[in-house]
């Protein structure tokens, strides 16, 4: 049976309260009662699924319902309608093609000179906003009218234009350069490769490229300067080199706020850009100026609901692990109602990773504060997802806290069950690293030491001892901090949350 479209659905679900009302009124004054109807029906349906059942259910025996498909698109047009109309004042590029398309206007009807007047408008807010496809765009039309108008020394005028032309195309070739390597990091990054002993082999291309080993010679468009300098914040993250990739992240800052143009322009590629920085520093263990940057990202002006959710995503998600790495145990708990409120309402636009990441720290603080059972809350929140992530590495450090969590619960059935099943998921990700084996190895023998109170003391003493080991390589694998801890305050007696 073919699936039910639901487009529509997602284009409604995604509307902020505001746009909804702007959609209302517009069709209100239309009298187009029917898309309002069917509108409010799908408006009121839980976010996670389409359900077409109830659409038929809502309007049964009424004529429209033969039409459905087609009431359908004709909504999915209206609506997409409505948000150009209520956000054209507010987007750079539909300024840009009004221009466009009214410069195409008087062209056809052969007012050169007015359309002349669209077009360098146009190339004003294209410049200033850095839009080197559409100046490109401006500068052909213009070079037609410019043939049309016939104006003097039409040659020197000619080549004059021409070689804006060619400057527009080669600040689009250094944009699009730029972006390949840039993206040629971002994806082993996103996936997971620091681990991967053939990962300078992978990304040779990149690092022996002259654009990666020499600096510009002439000054980079914005975007492509951004994208000069996050090249860089890509390669030393995956280099684990966190003091080198923040101090190329200050610089992209320090870019961004001496353009605060650009940054009302894209606020969410700002948000995005203060997330890393937030998060590299938090990696390298420098708090000097975390709060304050949370506090821009709580200031920022963003333009919808999408932004919305992506400015929670990364405030939350940073400011809970500077609280449990700074051992602010209170604020961080303060901050978990928050977060759970906050998941309800932007869940379905939050990025799978991020939300496993989400996850995992409110896992390692309810860890450390021995809070076993909201342990087994969020470990089975990330378990089962089942969908493919960029997260392995969470996931496989979710599966080792699993063991200790169980261990202190005295679930030693449980346990022994998990045993197999962790290796057998673990081997068939290839994710079985050292680490991983000598967990898995430290703890069967605790399991079947319970009551000899010695013997335990004995075994948690070679267990200590190599994750020592583990713990002082240059690439520490995830989790391997908290059980190394864990297994610190089994052997001093001590709180865990006093330790770590």
């Amino acid at each position: 049976m073919k699936k039910k479209s639901d487009d529509l659905f997602h284009l409604i679900k995604s509307l902020t309260p505001n746009e909804k009302r702007y959609f209302k009124l517009s069709r209100k004054q239309d009298g187009e009662t029917n898309y309002l109807r069917l509108f409010d029906v799908i408006d009121a349906m839980d976010d996670d699924e389409y359900d077409e059942e109830i659409i038929h259910e809502k309007f049964k025996g009424e004529q429209f319902l033969k039409n459905l498909h087609t009431l359908k698109n004709t909504l999915y047009n209206l609506v997409l309608k409505s948000l150009r109309n209520s956000q054209e004042e507010n987007f750079v590029e539909s300024q840009l093609y009004n221009l466009l398309s009214e410069a195409a206007i008087l062209q056809k009807r052969g007012l050169f000179k007015l359309s002349k007047k669209q077009l360098e408008k146009a190339l004003k807010i294209a410049q200033k906003y850095d839009k080197q496809l559409i100046i490109l765009e401006v500068l052909r039309r213009q070079l037609s009218n410019l043939i049309e108008t016939g104006v003097k020394n039409v040659d020197e005028s000619f080549e004059a234009h021409w070689q804006l032309i060619n400057n527009a195309l080669e600040n689009i070739n250094q944009e699009y350069s730029y972006t390949r390597l840039h993206y040629g990091l971002i994806i082993p990054l996103r996936h997971g490769k620091r681990r991967d002993p053939k990962l300078d082999q992978q990304i040779a291309w990149i690092t022996e490229s002259p654009l990666f080993k020499n600096p510009p010679e002439t000054p980079l468009t914005f975007t492509a300067q951004l994208y000069y300098l996050n090249t860089f914040v890509a390669y030393f993250a995956l280099k684990q080199d966190m003091d080198q990739a923040v101090n190329y992240l200050t610089q992209i800052l320090e870019y961004w706020r001496a353009h605060p143009n650009m940054i009302k322009h894209k606020p969410r590629l700002y948000l995005i850009q203060l997330s890393n920085y937030l998060n590299f520093k938090i990696s390298a263990e420098v708090y000097d100026d975390i709060e304050e940057t949370v506090q821009e990202i709580q200031n920022l002006q963003l333009q919808s609901f999408r932004d919305e959710a992506e400015r929670f995503q990364n405030e939350k998600n940073h400011l809970l692990r500077y609280y449990i790495n700074t051992r602010q145990y209170g604020k961080a708990e303060v901050l978990i109602p928050k977060i759970k409120k906050g998941l309800e309402i932007y869940g379905t636009k939050i990025n799978e990773a991020r939300l496993i990441t989400i996850y995992y720290h409110a896992l390692v603080l309810n860890f450390l504060l021995e809070k076993h059972t909201e342990c087994i809350h969020w470990i089975t929140r990330i378990l089962d997802n089942d969908r493919t992530t960029p997260k392995k590495e969470v996931k496989q450090a979710v599966r080792i806290l699993e063991l200790a969590i169980h261990y202190e619960m005295g679930n030693y059935r449980v346990l022994e069950s998990l045993f197999e099943s962790t290796y057998k998921k673990l081997q068939r990700s290839k994710a079985l690293m050292l680490f991983e084996k000598q967990v898995l190895k430290h703890f069967k023998k605790l399991v079947k030491n319970t009551d000899d109170q010695q013997k335990k003391r004995k075994l948690l003493h070679e267990f200590f001892n190599e994750l020592e080991l583990i713990k002082n390589e240059r690439l520490v694998p995830a989790g391997c901090i908290e059980i190394y801890f864990w297994v610190k305050s089994k052997l001093d007696e001590k709180p865990l949350r006093d330790l770590i």
